[in-house]
């Protein structure tokens, strides 16, 4: 009779013995889930590329051709007589990681003269005006195989020379915004006009 006793509580206890290994191991196995979780997102973001962008603009002296195509204007530009007809306005670099948005910005106020006031005595001065200039480029890019689906927005202020001191400058704008497809390391027309060049190269 003790014996059949003892056997019937053993039996009794087998699941709360159960229930509290599973309590203990329980913790464990979320720390295991938590840990594995986050090896995966390390994983991923050290797979993330990050390109070196630059985005070059250059005015030219001379018009260039408009029967030429963006491979041509390149091929011309590196040519002694396109690098004696062009000069660099402005040269933006900055970082892109793969699949996130990037922004630079770079401006400066300046003081321009808008025009002269002349007093009653016969005295004329200048007078002076504020404004921004600079540039701005927007871009993301993802990986498409061995090339590159790149969104890019790129917007310049640069201010020209004035014909007139006692007149304000010309302020020449350039406003691009394009989704293209480009190769690493491959310089690629993305905008311009017959005097501006806009040329972008992704590393």
């Amino acid at each position: 009779m003790r014996w059949y006793a003892f056997c019937a509580l053993f039996i009794l206890s087998l699941p709360a013995v159960a229930d509290d290994h599973a309590e203990l191991e329980r913790p464990t196995l979320e720390k295991k889930a938590l840990a594995a979780k986050a090896a995966k997102k390390n994983a991923a973001v050290s797979e993330l590329s990050v390109y070196e962008v630059t985005v070059a603009s250059h005015r030219l002296t001379e018009a260039v051709d408009p029967d030429l195509s963006n491979t041509e204007i390149l091929q011309w530009l590196g040519t002694k007589e396109g690098q004696s007809n062009v000069q660099s306005t402005t040269t933006l670099r900055q970082s892109c990681v793969q699949g996130m948005k990037s922004s630079v910005q770079f401006g400066r106020e300046v003081a321009v003269v808008e025009g002269e006031v002349s007093t009653g005595r016969g005295v004329v001065s200048k007078r002076l005006k504020q404004l921004s200039v600079g540039s701005m480029c927007q871009c993301t890019i993802k990986p498409q195989g061995k090339k590159l689906l790149m969104e890019i927005d790129v917007e310049q202020s640069l201010i020209g020379d004035a014909d007139d001191e006692s007149m304000p400058p010309e302020i020449h704008i350039q406003t691009i915004s394009t989704t293209l497809v480009v190769t690493p390391d491959q310089p690629v027309v993305i905008g311009g006009d017959d005097r501006n060049v806009m040329v972008l190269t992704v590393r």
